[in-house]
Formats: C-alpha cells, structure tokens, sequence
C-alpha cells in the first residue's frame, strides 16, 4: 500500500485532491496544512509521494523542501509540486531542489493518475479493483443520485469543476478520449454520460451508437454539454445542457436530467446530513475564547424532553426549489441567556436583547458553513429568523440531526437541523 502526503493550505484543494487518491489507489493519504506541519508528517508517515503547495502560510513550499532534503532519509522522496500557471518561476526554483514534477491547477484526474504512475513504475497493484454494479445501488439510484457520471471532455479546467462539484455525491470520471470512455462505460455502467462539445461530432455520435448498445439496463442518460445547433442532433440524446462553470448550477443541471425536481429535496436532506460535522465545527468556532463544547447525540427522548425552552431559529431556502432548511438551537432559558452574554463579553442580557443574540449566533454559525453547501451544490438564501420562549413540545418536527453542545463552564444547548418543504 502507497502512501502519500498532501502539503496544501487550502482544505477544498486538499479533500479533492484525497478523494481522487483514495478512489483509484491503493493508498493512505495524509494532509498537512503548511511546511511545518508537513516535515512533521513526514517523519510520521514517511511517505513515497508528495503532492506540495508553494504558497502556504507560517513555511512556503520551498523553504519545506530545503528542509526535507537536509534530511538523509528524505532525500529520494518523489515530491510533485501543485502549481498555478502564474507560478512557474517558482517551479523553476522547486527543480533545483529535485522535485519530480509538477501538477498544474486546476487539477485533471487523468493527469493525477498518469503522474503518480510514472512515479510508482509499472507496479498495478497500486489500482483498486473496478465496482461492478449491484442490485442495491440500483436501489440507491432510484432514490436519490445516479451513483456513476462520465464527463467525455478535452477541456482540463471544466472536468476540474465537475470532479469537484459532484466530489461528495457521486463517483465522476473523466477523460478526453473516446475509446477510453467507452471502455470505462463497460467495466463501470455509469447511469449518466456527458458528451461535451470539445469531443468531435463523428467521435460523438459513434460513442453514442456503441453505448446504446452495450446498455443492458436500458436507462443510462446520454447528454450533450454545449450548444445544440438543429433538432436532429438533439434527438440522439436525452438531454442538451449548456456549459457552464457555475458548481451549483453544474449540480442542479444533473438534477433535471434525472427527474427533474422530484428528487431535489431527497437530495438537499443528503447534503444536510453529511455536512453534521462541518455544522459541529462551525459551532465550536463561534464560540467565547477559553471555551470549549463537549458534542454528543442526544437520545429523541431527550431531544423532546422540556417544553420552556429559549430558541431560535434561522430559515434558509434552496434557490429554484420549494425546500426550506432551518437551524435551530434550544435549551432552558438560563443556560442559554448565559451563554449568549458570555458570547459577547456580557454579564446579563434582557430579554429582547437575548432574543436578538440568538438569532444573531446562529447567522454567525450560518455563515461559516455557506460555502460547504454552495460547493456541494446547493445554493441557500436567508429568508427569516426569530426567537422566542416556546411553551409547547416540538414533537410534530422530524429533525435530520441534533447534537447536546455541553460547556466545560457555561451551560448546555441543543442544536438541529430541518429539512422541509415549503407550504
């Protein structure tokens, strides 16, 4: 099994980075957020390929490598730098201190693959073994997302964005050539083909022919991607799509190919629950200096427990959709009124000023997440907040999640996430 370190400060480029690794090698994968920690994980894991940044925070790129190859046993490490084209004086600079190469971003999967390959030698036992489909993904298909897309497209920077836009959501390949897509279509029998206009027409329509008639299912969706010029050359696909660079309308575009609206809201609730732990992460960064939350589950009894409670909630809708997601964070009235004050270096809080807080906090912990949801593709738009003593249960709400936040010195609060249609 390879091992291999990432050394990147920005955590999107690090997961992409990770889940194109872990799905195609057999590997384990370590991450480092600058130079510094990265010559740490070196000694830890000792790995035989690094993918490096240059411009990171506390020690760059080149300064890491100076340091690794002072080190005996780092000397041979294979390192490959990750690049922006405006940074290539600083590759010539990574060259003189033995770098094996360099990966321009944005990244293409292919060119991961090939690279790492020619690092590794002709050894194929570093592949995984292809996923064959089951009867139960199929299951799993007709419930929410197909679960396989191929993106057949030359333009590196547009299967950067579409890996990155369906990284959590779907297994997505890429690649430019049309044989090669063909035959990933039969070892794979992916539900959604993507024919994107840099592909010539010829090839097009020639891949088109072979994979109807390799579909044993029946239901794989062929889409082209660009601009339809007649409506002959529509009718030899499913759908017609226009380019864009646009994640989440990349996202809500696949959508409509596969049922139109209806799955939307199975989709939204997918996003809602595995994004628990940046939610979690996002409440604990919110919270006063020298604080810090204990997280667990509550148990449903729990959750439904007390009826005074203080809370508040803030309602965000999904744009082009009738789905409402809301926060919600609740507890007794005394726990939460000191540690709202505590939140903004205050003694006691009124009334009205502690409901203000309130949905104030949760905004605040909105925000830090925004961004997790518009790369899963799922754009949200504030549309209400309030706060109140509620004096009835709130039993009629299925909650997607909840977690017990438990001060080590303030009090304790509960917070849920809800998924629901508009009415």
């Amino acid at each position: 099994m390879k091992r291999f370190l990432i050394v990147e400060d920005h955590d999107f480029t690090r997961k992409a980075l990770r889940v194109i690794l872990e799905k195609t090698f057999h590997c384990e994968v370590f991450e480092a957020y600058d130079g510094a920690e990265g010559l740490g994980q070196c000694a830890k894991a000792k790995p035989q390929i690094v993918f490096l940044d240059i411009q990171m925070p506390n020690m760059n790129g080149i300064e890491f490598l100076k340091r690794l190859r002072q080190k005996p046993r780092f000397k041979d490490v294979k390192v490959l730098v990750l690049s922006a084209i405006g940074e290539k004086s600083v590759v010539g600079d990574a060259l003189s201190l033995g770098i094996s190469g360099y990966l321009l971003k944005p990244f293409d999967r292919d060119v991961i693959i090939e690279k790492v390959l020619e690092l590794v030698g002709d050894d194929k036992s570093v592949f995984k073994p292809k996923k064959t489909p089951t009867k139960s993904s199929k299951q799993q298909r007709e419930y929410l997302l197909p679960e396989r897309l191929l993106v057949l497209n030359t333009d590196y920077k547009l299967n950067q964005i579409y890996s990155e836009a369906f990284e959590f959501l779907l297994e997505t390949t890429t690649t430019r050539d049309p044989k090669d897509a063909l035959q990933q279509f039969h070892s794979e029998g992916h539900d959604v083909v993507y024919i994107l206009d840099t592909i010539p027409m010829v090839d097009a329509y020639d891949l088109i022919n072979r994979i109807r008639d390799r579909d044993k299912r029946g239901d794989t969706k062929i889409v082209f991607v660009g601009d339809c010029e007649s409506e002959s050359e529509l009718k030899r696909y499913d759908a017609c799509l226009r380019k864009t660079q646009n994640p989440s309308r990349v996202v809500a575009d696949l959508l409509g190919v596969v049922e139109k609206s209806d799955r939307y809201f199975d989709f939204a609730k997918a996003v809602v629950r595995r994004l628990r732990p940046d939610i979690v992460e996002a409440v604990r960064e919110s919270a006063p200096e020298n604080e810090y939350f204990d997280v667990t589950k509550p148990s449903p009894a729990a959750l439904y427990s007390f009826e005074n409670e203080f809370r508040g909630r803030v309602v965000m809708s999904v744009e082009g959709s009738d789905v409402l997601f809301s926060i919600h964070i609740f507890g007794t009235r005394h726990d939460l009124h000191d540690i709202l004050a505590a939140f903004g270096d205050e003694k006691t809080l009124d009334e009205e000023k502690a409901r203000h807080k309130l949905v104030s906090f949760i905004d605040a912990v909105a925000e830090r997440f925004l961004p997790a949801f518009y790369g899963r593709g799922v754009p949200l738009e504030r549309v209400g907040g309030d706060a109140k003593i509620s004096r009835e249960r709130m039993n009629e709400i299925d909650f997607d999640y909840a977690v017990l936040f438990q001060g080590q010195k303030l009090g304790s609060f509960y917070f849920a996430v809800h998924t629901e249609r508009a009415t």
